[in-house]
Protein backbone atom coordinates (compact mmCIF):
# COMPACT_ATOMS: atom_id res chain seq x y z
CA UNK A 1 0.00 0.00 0.00
CA UNK A 2 1.30 3.22 -0.64
CA UNK A 3 1.84 6.26 1.62
CA UNK A 4 -0.64 9.07 1.50
CA UNK A 5 -0.25 12.01 0.51
CA UNK A 6 -0.02 16.02 2.10
CA UNK A 7 -1.54 18.43 -0.40
CA UNK A 8 0.39 21.76 0.66
CA UNK A 9 -1.74 25.03 -0.71
CA UNK A 10 0.64 28.06 -0.76
CA UNK A 11 -0.29 30.33 -3.66
CA UNK A 12 1.98 33.18 -4.44
CA UNK A 13 4.81 31.51 -3.02
CA UNK A 14 6.49 31.91 -6.35
CA UNK A 15 4.67 35.22 -7.15
CA UNK A 16 6.96 37.30 -3.94
CA UNK A 17 8.79 39.97 -5.09
CA UNK A 18 12.25 38.24 -4.12
CA UNK A 19 14.23 41.03 -5.05
CA UNK A 20 13.17 42.93 -2.04
CA UNK A 21 13.84 40.57 0.11
CA UNK A 22 17.60 39.60 1.44
CA UNK A 23 19.73 36.93 -0.54
CA UNK A 24 21.38 35.66 2.42
CA UNK A 25 17.76 34.84 4.13
CA UNK A 26 16.59 33.16 1.42
CA UNK A 27 19.60 30.92 1.20
CA UNK A 28 20.41 30.28 5.00
CA UNK A 29 17.09 30.69 6.98
CA UNK A 30 14.73 28.72 4.63
CA UNK A 31 16.28 25.22 4.97
CA UNK A 32 13.15 22.82 4.68
CA UNK A 33 12.10 25.34 1.52
CA UNK A 34 15.18 25.37 -0.01
CA UNK A 35 15.90 21.25 0.21
CA UNK A 36 12.55 21.59 -1.13
CA UNK A 37 13.03 23.26 -4.25
CA UNK A 38 15.60 21.76 -4.56
CA UNK A 39 14.74 17.51 -4.47
CA UNK A 40 11.72 18.61 -5.04
CA UNK A 41 9.52 16.38 -9.00
CA UNK A 42 8.24 19.43 -10.96
CA UNK A 43 5.03 17.87 -12.58
CA UNK A 44 2.45 19.45 -14.92
CA UNK A 45 -0.19 21.95 -13.23
CA UNK A 46 -3.29 23.25 -14.91
CA UNK A 47 -5.10 24.36 -11.89
CA UNK A 48 -3.94 28.54 -11.22
CA UNK A 49 -6.46 30.16 -8.65
CA UNK A 50 -7.43 28.91 -5.58
CA UNK A 51 -10.90 27.76 -6.15
CA UNK A 52 -9.79 25.26 -8.44
CA UNK A 53 -6.99 23.56 -6.21
CA UNK A 54 -9.21 23.62 -3.51
CA UNK A 55 -12.09 21.80 -4.89
CA UNK A 56 -9.92 19.42 -6.69
CA UNK A 57 -7.86 18.80 -3.24
CA UNK A 58 -11.48 18.01 -1.39
CA UNK A 59 -12.29 15.49 -4.86
CA UNK A 60 -14.95 17.36 -6.87
CA UNK A 61 -13.87 19.05 -10.27
CA UNK A 62 -12.05 22.04 -10.27
CA UNK A 63 -14.57 24.09 -12.32
CA UNK A 64 -16.79 23.62 -9.30
CA UNK A 65 -17.43 26.36 -7.02
CA UNK A 66 -18.09 25.01 -3.20
CA UNK A 67 -20.65 26.55 -1.30
CA UNK A 68 -18.80 27.77 1.16
CA UNK A 69 -22.27 29.98 2.76
CA UNK A 70 -24.02 26.65 3.55
CA UNK A 71 -21.51 26.13 6.23
CA UNK A 72 -22.94 29.05 8.03
CA UNK A 73 -26.85 28.80 7.64
CA UNK A 74 -28.54 27.01 10.49
CA UNK A 75 -29.20 23.34 10.46
CA UNK A 76 -32.59 22.96 8.93
CA UNK A 77 -32.91 26.41 7.65
CA UNK A 78 -35.34 26.66 4.67
CA UNK A 79 -33.53 27.60 0.76
CA UNK A 80 -29.60 26.54 1.95
CA UNK A 81 -29.22 27.67 -1.34
CA UNK A 82 -30.01 31.50 -0.98
CA UNK A 83 -27.22 32.40 1.16
CA UNK A 84 -23.94 33.72 -0.05
CA UNK A 85 -20.04 34.80 1.66
CA UNK A 86 -19.78 38.58 0.91
CA UNK A 87 -16.41 40.64 1.51
CA UNK A 88 -16.66 44.39 1.19
CA UNK A 89 -14.67 45.94 -2.22
CA UNK A 90 -13.46 48.40 -4.02
CA UNK A 91 -15.08 47.70 -7.25
CA UNK A 92 -13.01 50.47 -10.28
CA UNK A 93 -14.43 50.96 -13.37
CA UNK A 94 -11.59 51.90 -15.64
CA UNK A 95 -11.74 52.19 -19.64
CA UNK A 96 -14.93 49.60 -20.12
CA UNK A 97 -13.46 47.07 -17.34
CA UNK A 98 -14.40 46.05 -13.35
CA UNK A 99 -11.35 45.63 -11.35
CA UNK A 100 -11.88 44.67 -7.65
CA UNK A 101 -9.62 46.15 -5.57
CA UNK A 102 -9.57 45.82 -1.54
CA UNK A 103 -9.79 48.33 1.25
CA UNK A 104 -7.27 49.74 3.66
CA UNK A 105 -7.51 47.42 6.70
CA UNK A 106 -7.44 49.53 9.41
CA UNK A 107 -9.54 50.16 12.73
CA UNK A 108 -11.40 53.35 11.19
CA UNK A 109 -12.20 51.55 8.02
CA UNK A 110 -13.53 48.74 9.14
CA UNK A 111 -15.99 50.71 11.88
CA UNK A 112 -17.08 52.77 8.86
CA UNK A 113 -17.69 49.08 7.05
CA UNK A 114 -20.12 47.78 10.19
CA UNK A 115 -21.88 51.40 10.37
CA UNK A 116 -22.40 51.25 6.42
CA UNK A 117 -23.44 47.86 6.38
CA UNK A 118 -26.23 48.02 9.23
CA UNK A 119 -27.57 50.60 7.13
CA UNK A 120 -27.93 48.50 4.27
CA UNK A 121 -29.53 46.11 6.45
CA UNK A 122 -32.34 48.66 7.40
CA UNK A 123 -32.74 50.09 3.87
CA UNK A 124 -32.84 46.85 2.05
CA UNK A 125 -34.11 44.44 4.50
CA UNK A 126 -37.05 43.51 2.05
CA UNK A 127 -34.47 41.84 -0.22
CA UNK A 128 -31.66 40.63 2.13
CA UNK A 129 -30.11 40.30 5.54
CA UNK A 130 -26.04 41.19 6.01
CA UNK A 131 -24.61 39.37 9.30
CA UNK A 132 -21.18 39.68 10.38
CA UNK A 133 -19.00 36.70 10.37
CA UNK A 134 -15.34 36.14 11.19
CA UNK A 135 -12.10 37.74 9.71
CA UNK A 136 -14.29 40.41 7.72
CA UNK A 137 -16.66 38.40 6.02
CA UNK A 138 -20.21 38.32 5.86
CA UNK A 139 -23.28 36.13 5.28
CA UNK A 140 -26.00 37.24 2.98
CA UNK A 141 -29.41 36.12 3.06
CA UNK A 142 -31.26 36.67 -0.06
CA UNK A 143 -34.98 37.06 0.55
CA UNK A 144 -36.22 37.69 -3.10
CA UNK A 145 -34.24 35.87 -5.34
CA UNK A 146 -31.53 33.17 -6.21
CA UNK A 147 -28.14 33.96 -6.00
CA UNK A 148 -25.41 33.31 -9.14
CA UNK A 149 -23.21 30.42 -8.26
CA UNK A 150 -20.40 30.87 -10.54
CA UNK A 151 -18.80 33.74 -8.44
CA UNK A 152 -14.82 32.55 -7.12
CA UNK A 153 -13.57 32.95 -3.89
CA UNK A 154 -12.54 36.68 -2.97
CA UNK A 155 -8.97 35.64 -2.69
CA UNK A 156 -9.21 34.69 -6.01
CA UNK A 157 -10.21 38.17 -7.74
CA UNK A 158 -8.93 40.76 -5.26
CA UNK A 159 -6.67 43.08 -7.82
CA UNK A 160 -8.06 41.46 -10.79
CA UNK A 161 -10.32 41.86 -13.54
CA UNK A 162 -14.12 40.56 -13.15
CA UNK A 163 -16.19 41.17 -15.97
CA UNK A 164 -16.35 37.90 -17.24
CA UNK A 165 -18.05 37.30 -13.49
CA UNK A 166 -20.93 40.08 -13.77
CA UNK A 167 -22.55 39.96 -16.97
CA UNK A 168 -26.45 39.78 -16.65
CA UNK A 169 -28.35 36.79 -17.52
CA UNK A 170 -31.67 36.62 -18.31
CA UNK A 171 -31.91 34.24 -15.57
CA UNK A 172 -30.03 36.47 -13.26
CA UNK A 173 -31.78 39.60 -13.73
CA UNK A 174 -33.19 40.09 -10.15
CA UNK A 175 -30.03 39.35 -8.76
CA UNK A 176 -27.65 42.19 -10.28
CA UNK A 177 -30.99 44.48 -9.99
CA UNK A 178 -30.31 44.18 -6.35
CA UNK A 179 -26.22 44.52 -6.76
CA UNK A 180 -26.91 47.42 -8.89
CA UNK A 181 -29.18 48.82 -6.40
CA UNK A 182 -27.18 48.18 -3.27
CA UNK A 183 -24.25 49.95 -5.20
CA UNK A 184 -26.30 52.62 -5.57
CA UNK A 185 -26.61 53.35 -1.98
CA UNK A 186 -23.02 53.04 -1.15
CA UNK A 187 -21.86 55.11 -3.42
CA UNK A 188 -24.41 57.98 -2.27
CA UNK A 189 -23.65 57.44 1.26
CA UNK A 190 -21.96 60.00 3.69
CA UNK A 191 -19.67 57.10 4.82
CA UNK A 192 -18.32 57.26 1.34
CA UNK A 193 -18.32 60.57 0.41
CA UNK A 194 -16.20 61.01 4.22
CA UNK A 195 -13.67 58.03 2.93
CA UNK A 196 -13.44 59.58 -0.32
CA UNK A 197 -12.08 63.14 1.38
CA UNK A 198 -9.70 61.23 3.16
CA UNK A 199 -8.35 60.11 0.18
CA UNK A 200 -8.90 56.60 0.85
CA UNK A 201 -11.14 53.78 -1.70
CA UNK A 202 -14.60 54.02 -0.55
CA UNK A 203 -16.52 50.83 -0.18
CA UNK A 204 -18.97 50.63 -3.05
CA UNK A 205 -19.87 47.03 -3.76
CA UNK A 206 -19.58 43.50 -2.16
CA UNK A 207 -18.31 40.55 -3.75
CA UNK A 208 -20.50 37.43 -2.84
CA UNK A 209 -19.51 33.80 -3.48
CA UNK A 210 -19.91 30.53 -2.22
CA UNK A 211 -23.48 29.77 -3.14
CA UNK A 212 -25.15 26.30 -3.32
CA UNK A 213 -25.98 23.50 -1.26
CA UNK A 214 -23.53 22.20 0.99
CA UNK A 215 -21.81 18.67 -0.13
CA UNK A 216 -19.56 16.64 1.92
CA UNK A 217 -16.19 16.27 -0.16
CA UNK A 218 -15.87 13.61 -1.66
CA UNK A 219 -11.79 12.86 -1.00
CA UNK A 220 -11.04 10.75 1.98
CA UNK A 221 -9.46 13.27 4.07
CA UNK A 222 -6.99 12.42 7.26
CA UNK A 223 -6.52 15.33 8.51
CA UNK A 224 -7.19 19.42 7.37
CA UNK A 225 -4.40 21.61 8.17
CA UNK A 226 -5.64 25.39 8.05
CA UNK A 227 -5.86 28.71 10.25
CA UNK A 228 -8.64 30.46 8.11
CA UNK A 229 -11.87 30.57 9.80
CA UNK A 230 -13.99 30.59 6.66
CA UNK A 231 -12.64 27.11 5.09
CA UNK A 232 -12.04 25.34 8.77
CA UNK A 233 -16.07 26.02 9.48
CA UNK A 234 -16.85 24.29 5.80
CA UNK A 235 -14.85 20.70 7.41
CA UNK A 236 -16.71 21.44 10.36
CA UNK A 237 -19.24 18.78 9.99
CA UNK A 238 -16.92 16.14 8.40
CA UNK A 239 -15.23 13.59 9.71
CA UNK A 240 -11.83 14.95 8.89
CA UNK A 241 -9.54 15.99 11.64
CA UNK A 242 -9.47 19.72 11.94
CA UNK A 243 -5.98 21.52 13.02
CA UNK A 244 -4.74 24.59 12.55
CA UNK A 245 -1.11 25.25 11.13
CA UNK A 246 0.91 24.88 14.52
CA UNK A 247 -0.64 21.62 15.22
CA UNK A 248 1.19 19.54 12.25
CA UNK A 249 4.06 19.66 14.75
CA UNK A 250 1.96 16.96 17.41
CA UNK A 251 0.85 14.86 14.36
CA UNK A 252 1.77 11.28 14.44
CA UNK A 253 0.68 9.09 11.36
CA UNK A 254 -0.34 11.02 8.25
CA UNK A 255 -2.76 9.83 5.82
CA UNK A 256 -4.17 11.79 2.48
CA UNK A 257 -4.61 15.01 4.31
CA UNK A 258 -4.63 18.83 3.23
CA UNK A 259 -2.33 21.82 4.44
CA UNK A 260 -3.29 25.54 3.78
CA UNK A 261 -1.43 28.56 4.31
CA UNK A 262 -2.91 31.73 2.65
CA UNK A 263 -0.93 34.41 4.80
CA UNK A 264 1.59 34.62 1.47
CA UNK A 265 -0.99 35.52 -0.34
CA UNK A 266 -3.16 37.54 1.55
CA UNK A 267 -0.16 39.83 2.23
CA UNK A 268 0.31 39.83 -1.69
CA UNK A 269 -3.42 40.74 -2.42
CA UNK A 270 -4.46 43.42 0.25
CA UNK A 271 -1.64 45.54 -0.93
CA UNK A 272 -0.38 45.51 2.83
CA UNK A 273 3.09 46.41 4.69
CA UNK A 274 3.56 42.80 5.44
CA UNK A 275 6.63 41.70 6.32
CA UNK A 276 7.22 39.38 3.96
CA UNK A 277 10.57 38.06 5.36
CA UNK A 278 8.53 37.62 8.57
CA UNK A 279 5.86 35.40 6.96
CA UNK A 280 8.59 33.36 4.70
CA UNK A 281 10.17 32.44 8.37
CA UNK A 282 6.73 31.84 10.05
CA UNK A 283 6.06 29.60 7.10
CA UNK A 284 9.36 27.58 7.36
CA UNK A 285 9.10 27.05 10.87
CA UNK A 286 5.13 26.59 11.46
CA UNK A 287 4.43 24.43 8.21
CA UNK A 288 7.29 23.69 6.42
CA UNK A 289 9.78 22.24 8.76
CA UNK A 290 7.01 19.80 10.49
CA UNK A 291 6.00 18.83 7.29
CA UNK A 292 9.41 17.62 5.71
CA UNK A 293 9.84 15.76 8.59
CA UNK A 294 6.96 13.68 8.20
CA UNK A 295 8.15 13.79 4.92
CA UNK A 296 11.60 12.01 5.54
CA UNK A 297 10.21 9.66 7.95
CA UNK A 298 8.78 7.95 4.88
CA UNK A 299 4.97 8.75 6.11
CA UNK A 300 4.17 10.56 3.23
CA UNK A 301 4.76 12.57 0.43
CA UNK A 302 4.10 15.99 -0.14
CA UNK A 303 2.77 18.00 -3.05
CA UNK A 304 3.29 21.67 -3.02
CA UNK A 305 0.44 23.70 -5.03
CA UNK A 306 1.30 27.14 -5.33
CA UNK A 307 -0.95 27.96 -8.03
CA UNK A 308 1.97 27.96 -10.86
CA UNK A 309 2.32 26.14 -13.92
CA UNK A 310 3.88 23.36 -12.22
CA UNK A 311 3.67 21.38 -8.49
CA UNK A 312 6.44 20.18 -6.83
CA UNK A 313 6.46 16.62 -5.31
CA UNK A 314 9.09 15.40 -2.54
CA UNK A 315 9.41 11.86 -1.24
CA UNK A 316 11.40 10.47 1.13
CA UNK A 317 13.44 9.25 -1.88
CA UNK A 318 14.01 12.10 -3.55
CA UNK A 319 16.46 13.56 -1.40
CA UNK A 320 19.18 10.49 -2.72
CA UNK A 321 19.54 12.53 -5.78
CA UNK A 322 22.15 14.16 -4.20
CA UNK A 323 23.63 15.30 -7.58
CA UNK A 324 20.94 17.95 -8.12
CA UNK A 325 21.85 21.55 -7.51
CA UNK A 326 21.02 23.74 -4.65
CA UNK A 327 17.55 25.83 -5.05
CA UNK A 328 16.39 28.96 -3.58
CA UNK A 329 13.68 31.34 -4.32
CA UNK A 330 16.02 33.92 -5.97
CA UNK A 331 17.85 31.59 -8.33
CA UNK A 332 14.81 29.25 -9.00
CA UNK A 333 14.49 28.43 -12.70
CA UNK A 334 10.99 30.52 -12.83
CA UNK A 335 7.93 28.93 -12.10
CA UNK A 336 5.08 30.94 -13.83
Amino acid sequence: MGVGQIDLVVPGLFHLPVHELDAEFLRGQLPSLNLILRFGRRVPNTLFDFDSILAYCLGFKPSQKLPFASAFVEEGAANQSQYLLCKPIHLKLDSGNAFALPLEQDNEIKSDIIQLINDLNNEFKQSCELTELADGHWLMHLKQCQPPRHYPHYLSIVGRKVDQYIEQTDDSLAWYQLINELQIFMNSHAINQKILLEGKLPFNSLWCWGAGEYSDPYRPLEYWFCDDPILNKYIENTDIVRQPLSGILDTGKVGDSVCIDLKLLQALKMRSNSDLQGLLAEFEDITLAPLLGLVLSGEVQLRLRSASETDILLSRSSVLKIWRKPATLDNLKPVV
